[in-house]
């Protein structure tokens, strides 16, 4: 799994540099020849040629010298089927596949993979060629490497530096790392000897110096939309990752336990080497909800990265219902609405929040000119910038007695401006929601709680052992946050997907 070449094309106009940087490789162009027989192998034109012929694969608008208008049969038809970031240029000798592009910061980064079968019967599928993907992972690396830029000469300056990043990452045109990390990690410390017990894996190519720490945080996240009709059922999922941080010498193997009663998928990341990854079954009865379960702990084996990385996600089921149970009420026309918003907090959740919002949208009205309200029972309300949505900062608690708020108002709205298109939408930041017409609409909840999850997912400190062993600082944290928590109007109509009948 080989490259026959690499480059770096900018098409901006007739007289700027389109070659920024180009590097080929003899040996892998032998290979090429070894294994394409006869006249399947297409040799490589001059640089100049092959970004001309990039360009004229891409279209008009990369094309110099070119109305971005003109139509060209050849490229622009529905005849040739797109396989994307794989393309086929046609050059003077013929045909050169595959060609692997990717176009970022108007930049066009380019490969060729070295096939290593002959060509002479057809092109083969895409799955059978790694090469291909490991193309496309390496361009992936150079594209973070060069990044965004904000003049020609800060360009041409990274430019330079990519001979030393492709020497390190694909020596002679085989690339041994595509993660850019890594390969950061080796330009900046290639002349530092760090004497080894034994072969450092080129996942983590620098040893850790200083204090030994390893860091876990639990992020947690809930999707949810309820609505007070009988018919309809409030949906509510969660979704979990665990992140992981480890600033520890040598090569170290970590054992965590992951403790909960609620999960039911884990997806580990492929550094783990053993782990209990099996689908857990619910722990609860719809008759014995609240009873408490039992803990089910899942061991987990990896060997750290030397970056901060996703050690596994996980979803769970609780038996606990929604964390703000909501009843909004909306009615009125396109002048004018009353709103009516009551919100309980369950006694399951930790009642302290790094913040607590509510966001009332105003879909296909016009800005709205006057509030009316005695304010809510708890916190303060605010509008927007754009003047299309109500905020309700409910603040860090819900009143310890009661747990729940409310909020009456009434909305008055100014004349509405047509809008020519989505993108004056866009500009104006507020995107119209094309169900929400009329009384249909919904509120949305935002928040976040630091060190609880409502899975009770949890990290046991006393489970992680470390080998070899030694000192280090263990840091845990947990946060809990909506991703998406929508209330429904109860006056109108919700969108919710009903489940499969059974027969």
């Amino acid at each position: 799994m080989s490259l026959r070449g690499i480059w770096l094309f900018m098409f901006a106009d007739k007289d700027a540099q389109s070659v920024l940087f180009s590097r080929r490789f003899p040996t892998v162009e032998r290979r090429a020849v070894l294994h394409q027989k006869g006249t399947s192998l297409t040799e490589i034109p001059s640089d100049i040629d092959l970004c001309y012929a990039v360009s004229n694969e891409l279209g008009p608008r990369h094309r110099l010298g070119v109305a971005p208008d003109e139509f060209d049969k050849d490229v622009d038809s529905c005849c040739k089927p797109e396989h994307k970031p794989v393309i086929e240029v046609k050059v003077k000798a013929g045909s050169l596949w595959p060609v692997v592009i990717i176009e970022k910061f108007g930049l066009v980064f380019t490969c060729i993979p070295l096939v290593e079968s002959d060509l002479s019967d057809g092109n083969p599928p895409l799955v059978k060629l790694p090469g291909v993907t490991l193309g496309y992972s390496f361009l992936h690396s150079m594209v973070e490497f060069v990044g965004g830029w904000t003049s020609k000469e800060q360009l041409q300056a990274k430019a330079n530096e990519l001979h030393k990043f492709v020497c390190v990452a694909a020596p002679f045109g085989t690339p041994i790392d595509t993660n850019f990390t890594t390969i950061q990690a080796l330009i900046n410390n290639k002349d530092i000897n760090i004497p080894q017990k034994g072969k450092q894996p080129a996942w983590k190519p620098v040893q850790h110096k200083g204090k030994q720490q390893l860091t876990l945080n639990v992020r947690e996240e809930i999707r949810a939309a309820q609505h007070v009709k009988k018919e309809v059922q409030n949906e509510c999922q969660h979704f979990g990752i665990i992140s992981c941080k480890a600033d520890m010498e040598g090569i170290p193997e970590i054992t965590a336990s992951i403790t909960s009663s609620w999960l039911d998928f884990l997806v580990v990341h492929p550094c783990v080497l053993e782990g209990d990854t099996h689908v857990q079954p619910p722990m609860f009865q719809s008759s014995q909800m609240f009873k408490g379960s039992e803990l089910v702990a899942r061991k987990l084996r990896f060997r750290p990265l030397t970056e901060s990385f996703p050690l596994c996600h996980y979803s769970a089921k609780t038996p606990h219902g929604l964390p703000i149970q909501g009843i909004y009420q909306m009615q009125g026309d396109v002048n004018s609405v009353q709103v009516s918003v009551q919100l309980k907090l369950s006694n399951k959740v930790k009642n302290l929040f790094e913040y607590c919002e509510l966001h009332l949208p105003f879909f296909h009205r016009g800005p709205v000119v006057q509030v009316d309200s005695a304010g809510p029972s708890t916190g303060a309300i605010l509008l927007s910038a754009d003047k299309r949505r109500l905020v309700w900062d409910i603040g860090q608690k819900f009143p310890s007695k009661t747990l729940e708020v409310s909020l009456n108002a009434t909305i008055h709205f100014g004349e509405r401006k047509q809008q020519t298109g989505d993108q004056s939408q866009q500009d104006a930041g507020f995107v119209e929601d094309l169900f929400c017409t009329g009384i249909n609409s919904y509120a949305q909840v935002f928040f976040k709680i630091q060190d609880f999850t409502l899975s009770g997912c949890a990290i046991d400190p006393k489970s992680i052992v470390v080998y070899p062993a030694g000192k280090f600082k263990l840091n845990l944290t947990y946060e809990f946050s909506t991703l998406d928590y929508k209330i429904w109007n109860t006056n109108g109509d919700a969108i919710f997907a009903y489940p499969i009948p059974e027969n």
